[in-house]
């Protein structure tokens, strides 16, 4: 039974006592609080999105002490956070703009982001975004 609890993606949790009750692993922990995206996870799907569009982007890939990630190229600029918090995970873009006419960067890294969180701390109930200043086109 417990190999098949396993396999079902549930995790077993002390409750005290003797006995364990289980939980499903692939929930998130609705009282996670301020859990990033890995800046290395964040840098490598930021690339790879940039790549796929443009082989020869030059890109500077920072995080601001505030956990932003920074992207600075000449034909993008992205300032964005990404956190798992409460059952939520929220995307916050400060700032927005790409020239890839049509090429739909942003959506393709933060979905990819999105996922790479999921997998990280689990499906959230739902996802978030908010955005202080948007210019991108």
């Amino acid at each position: 039974m417990d190999g098949l609890l396993k396999q079902q993606g549930f995790k077993p949790v002390n409750k005290g006592g003797k006995s364990l009750a289980w939980e499903n692993a692939g929930q998130l922990d609705p009282d996670l609080y301020g859990e990033e995206l890995p800046f290395p996870k964040a840098k490598q799907i930021i690339q790879n999105v940039i790549r796929s569009v443009d082989p020869q982007a030059k890109l500077k890939i920072t995080q601001s002490p505030e956990g932003y990630y920074r992207v600075q190229g000449k034909k993008i600029r992205l300032d964005f956070g990404i956190t798992a918090d409460g059952g939520t995970i929220n995307a916050n873009i400060v700032n927005a703009y790409s020239s890839y006419k049509g090429q739909g960067v942003f959506t393709a890294i933060l979905d990819q982001c999105f996922k790479a969180m999921a997998e990280l701390y689990g499906q959230p109930e739902y996802f978030g975004m908010s955005a202080h200043e948007d210019r991108g086109h």
